[in-house]
């Protein structure tokens, strides 16, 4: 073989090394969500009202050192009408999957078991589908809270301030034993805030007590 021809079978092995290291290093594409799932709800509890109700303080939600107000509680998947929920698959989420979704979320333990509830159901990996929670709560500014007495508007106009993109249907207020629980927003496939295909359930009635952060 002349010395130009192994000057080019060199530089074809050199550029093809390149480009299997470059295939091997590139970062790895999101999965197409399961068809029938068509946007998320994302919800968004006032923590300060889960432990008052719990009346556990030794749960680690409750410690006061962790200082949580508004917390994820989930990233759901929704049909058209209707969701899914616990759908059977063999994957499951790593330490560090879990780790990644309790940076928003309040214990690892509710972690895994959003990930068994409802991101199964999503056809992404555990991997995916903590880094789409994660997305989706740092996507929405999350207000304080006045403490004391507060009726549905004052929290959804609390929202809507700290948020004003967000559209005027995309979220409802949910009260539970006459305390304001939680937030739950509509987002769509892309984790963008849309207005809620399905209606929100709305069970906030007067006055409900606003807990203090501990």
């Amino acid at each position: 073989m002349r010395r130009d021809g192994r000057k080019k079978l060199l530089a074809a092995l050199l550029i093809g090394a390149i480009v299997a290291v470059g295939a091997l290093n590139a970062p790895r594409s999101v999965r197409a969500l399961d068809p029938s799932v068509d946007h998320f709800v994302l919800a968004l509890t006032w923590s300060p009202t889960w432990c008052t109700l719990r009346n556990d303080p030794d749960h680690p939600q409750c410690d006061p050192e962790r200082d949580l107000a508004w917390v994820v509680h989930g990233l759901w998947p929704q049909h058209r009408v209707g969701w899914p929920d616990w759908c059977e698959t063999t994957a499951r989420p790593s330490a560090e999957d879990i780790a990644t979704m309790a940076t928003v979320m309040p214990t690892e333990s509710l972690a895994d078991y959003q990930w068994r509830k409802h991101g199964s159901c999503t056809g992404w990996t555990p991997e995916e589908y903590a880094a789409a929670v994660v997305k989706a709560a740092e996507g929405l500014a999350r207000p304080e809270l006045a403490v004391g007495a507060a009726d549905a508007q004052d929290v959804w106009r609390a929202f809507s301030s700290a948020n004003p993109d967000l559209p005027r249907d995309s979220f409802a207020v949910i009260c539970r034993e006459a305390h304001i629980y939680e937030v739950r927003i509509c987002l769509d496939t892309a984790l963008s805030p849309m207005a809620c295909v399905q209606e929100p359930r709305r069970n906030c009635q007067g006055k409900n007590l606003v807990p203090p952060v501990l």
